[in-house]
């Protein structure tokens, strides 16, 4: 009986550690403003334009506008690296 409530009791605690978004599971939208982490430069911004799928082993991508770039440079982010999302992409799209 005490292992199932010990079990419990770190169960618990263990869910509100990470309560952080899993962005496999729900990516963002297009038109999200996302901040990840990179190998080489650390963490960058910008906005999502797609989401692709790698021809090779089926890994998903999300196309990533990155700010202070010039215009037309995407880079391709694993949805795994991604850290944040504002979710305001539906609306930002949606605007005149």
């Amino acid at each position: 009986m005490r292992a199932k409530q010990k079990f419990a009791t770190s169960l618990n605690s263990n869910t509100q550690v990470s309560a952080q978004r899993d962005f496999v599971m729900q990516p963002p939208e297009i038109m999200d403003r996302i901040t990840f982490n990179t190998l080489d430069d650390d963490i960058l911004v910008g906005f999502v334009a797609a989401i692709r799928r790698h021809v090779g082993n089926g890994e998903k991508f999300a196309w990533v506008k990155l700010d202070n770039e010039p215009t037309g440079a995407f880079r391709a982010v694993p949805l795994a690296r991604i850290s944040s999302s504002d979710g305001f992409g539906r609306w930002r799209s949606a605007a005149p």
